[in-house]
């Protein structure tokens, strides 16, 4: 405030104290009543400019990450312009304040210098000094009186303002809570309830959620706007991942997300199960009206040359130095949507605890599948495997299942992975080599019969293990070769849709299939 915005008040009290000295105390009561009037005025004027005036600071998003503490998983707060009632509202508050006793001071300053009460006598001095101070006080107590009543206003509308973000939260993490979902990265399998979305101009936003850099919007640096929540920001823009800002599928992070890593030992027969179960899912959700397609070409080209050579019989085994990989598929059953994600490594890399260590795809599964070669197991193969002829048809992996298991086991401990809130599927595969010896009279698919044929087996302790590990476990025989058909007895669908169901991914409810198509998988 300059002196000037109070010059006519300051004539006010140089009329009134001319006034007093020439009519007397009586009028100089009056007059020091009167003076009150300017006095408030002038604060209110000043005070309520101050908001406006250029030289109050205005908090930028340059400044954000210097006043709010850092919101999202290792990033600081975005670079984005703050709600005003987070942060500009307490600086135009200060600068109200600020404002009054700074142009009280300033007006002080000036009447010491002017001596607009000079006058023909000592008591001329008095007066005018007396009204000039009854005007300052009214003028502090207005400005006090302004502020606060302007702190209460913005103080209801930030409480109102806060209860409207914080209900928005909780709805949002209410049904993402109900539907499970969460975004999970196919290149460095970082798995989040929050994706990133970048603006137009480049800046990525790292937490769209509403809170004080804005309830229903957040206005980028450049000026743009970002909805806030998950779901209303994946619908304009694409999800990231916040930890390497892959681009992820569109619905990462709100749609219902499943992801079923696959492990067990090498030659085990999980490229297989995978490809198979998927491709028995994918006839099962169609025959119900749905979809289920690779969201990108890559996958879908790697999705049908799997089908293929699964079909065919010739699945090439993994390669032991060759990176994990992830397969993503969109499911669409009437108006709910999904995405399933399966992996599969070397099991190479599942042999030892040092193996497992980069498997990042482990972490926070939810649903995992451990694929037991019944060839492997030294009983099974001492009566089976007679020949030469015999091994080269079974291909028996080249590890017991327990050695995959508990490699795996113990790297999730390891990380701190709650496995009592793990599902576990344990599938027995190749059971069209199987079911035909004798050692397999008594098994058929029903979890009991598969269940106690591995301790028949003398797998009683990975049964134990595995049942006092995690959550659930189930027990299922399935053929990858024979099993495409969502009804036929050994089905590779049976492991993969218990698991998803307990996701909540949307399926169809079971339903005849007509019988295997030979065109490859879209």
């Amino acid at each position: 405030m300059r002196p000037a915005d109070l010059g006519p008040f300051l004539l006010v009290a140089v009329v009134l104290g001319v006034g007093a000295f020439f009519l007397g105390p009586g009028f100089l009561v009056g007059a020091a009543l009167v003076a009150t009037v300017p006095g408030g005025l002038a604060a209110l004027v000043v005070a309520l400019r101050a908001p406006f005036d250029p030289e109050t600071e205005l908090v930028t998003p340059e400044q954000v990450a210097a006043r709010f503490p850092a919101a999202g998983p290792g990033h600081g707060r975005d670079q984005v312009w703050p709600h005003y009632l987070a942060a500009q509202a307490r600086v135009d508050l200060a600068a109200m304040l600020q404002a009054v006793w700074t142009g009280l001071g300033e007006v002080w300053e000036w009447a010491a210098d002017h001596k607009p009460f000079d006058g023909p006598g000592r008591s001329w001095w008095y007066v005018g000094g007396l009204l000039l101070v009854v005007e300052s006080a009214a003028a502090v107590l207005t400005g006090l009186a302004a502020t606060a009543v302007a702190g209460v206003v913005l103080l209801l509308a930030g409480l109102a303002w806060a209860g409207v973000g914080g209900a928005v939260r909780l709805v949002e993490s209410l049904l993402h809570r109900r539907a499970r979902a969460s975004a999970r990265c196919p290149s460095c399998f970082w798995r989040t309830s929050l994706p990133s979305y970048a603006c137009t101009c480049g800046l990525v936003h790292r937490d769209v959620r509403p809170g004080l850099l804005g309830v229903t919007r957040h206005r980028c640096r450049c000026g743009r706007t970002m909805p806030t929540t998950v779901t209303r920001a994946g619908r304009d823009h694409d999800p990231q991942c916040p930890q390497c800002d892959q681009v992820l599928e569109r619905g990462s992070g709100a749609w219902t997300d499943v992801s079923v890593p696959v492990f067990g030992p090498a030659s085990a027969g999980k490229t297989s199960l995978i490809y198979a179960g998927l491709e028995a899912l994918r006839r099962q959700v169609e025959a119900g009206g749905g979809t289920l397609e690779a969201r990108r070409d890559a996958d879908a080209a790697r999705f049908r040359a799997g089908v293929e050579q699964v079909r065919a019989g010739r699945v090439a085994k993994t390669e032991a130095g060759a990176a994990p990989v992830g397969l993503v598929c969109t499911v669409a059953v009437r108006r709910r949507r999904a995405l399933l994600h399966t992996f599969d490594a070397a099991g190479e890399l599942f042999a030892t605890r040092a193996g497992t260590e980069e498997l990042r795809f482990l972490d926070e599964a939810g649903r995992m599948m451990l694929v037991v070669d019944p060839f492997s197991i030294p009983e099974v193969a001492a009566e089976v495997l007679r020949g030469p002829e015999d091994t080269a048809a079974a291909a028996p992996a080249v590890d017991p299942p327990e050695t995959a298991y508990r490699a795996t086991v113990l790297r999730l401990q390891d990380s701190g992975v709650r496995l009592d809130r793990t599902d576990l599927a344990v599938v027995v595969v190749k059971a069209d080599l199987l079911v035909d010896e004798p050692i397999a009279r008594d098994l058929c698919p029903e979890r009991h019969a598969v269940r106690d044929w591995l301790r028949r087996q003398r797998q009683d302790h990975l049964v134990s293990e595995a049942e006092r590990d995690f959550g659930e476990v189930g027990y299922f025989l399935v053929s990858s070769r024979t099993g495409w058909d969502p009804g036929d007895r050994h089905t590779a669908l049976a492991p993969l849709r218990w698991l998803a169901e307990r996701g909540r991914l949307p399926l169809p409810p079971p339903t005849a299939v007509a019988a295997p198509a030979e065109e490859p998988a879209s």
